[in-house]
């Protein structure tokens, strides 16, 4: 399964990092328990443009390709955001049309944690609960025509 990690600025590197390490993990064990070096999960980070990202955390990762560049993804991952709704106004578009193209096309996503709030942008999650906690005290963000309930 080829997993595509979708990385902004703003993302959280532990959110992505740490599923990376647990696939490659994943990998690991399935060949040594089945002499089967046909790797499991092979994995990806795409961005806008295809350059590094500043973390929220202040970590930079390099994507291996823009998101104009991807083919053969069969799942997306979205990672956290802090702060949230820290995305570029200006970038948002063009994220959440590549969202909602390859969603048209078939390909499942998954958003960590407040990347639920972009994924929502795209109108994917249109009258669903959003799958997040609750947000920072004094955070402006809104989920658009989602069934978000802000006091969880």
């Amino acid at each position: 399964m080829k997993l595509t990690f979708l990385i902004a600025d703003n993302c959280l590197a532990s959110g992505i990092v740490s599923l990376l390490d647990t696939l490659t993990i994943a990998n690991l064990w399935q060949q040594k328990l089945t002499s089967n070096y046909k790797q499991l999960f092979t994995t990806e980070l795409v961005s806008l443009d295809g350059g590094v990202v500043n973390t929220g955390g202040g970590v930079q990762l390099v994507a291996a390709k823009a998101l104009a560049e991807t083919g053969g993804t069969e799942y997306i991952v979205i990672p956290p955001f802090l702060p949230v709704g820290s995305w570029e106004a200006n970038t948002k578009k063009e994220l959440t049309s590549w969202l909602r193209a390859k969603h048209r096309a078939g390909v499942p996503i998954a958003a960590l944690c407040t990347g639920s709030f972009l994924l929502a942008e795209t109108g994917l999650l249109d009258g669903r609960q959003p799958p997040t906690g609750s947000l920072p005290a004094g955070s402006s963000v809104t989920i658009p025509r989602s069934t978000s309930d802000r006091r969880r």
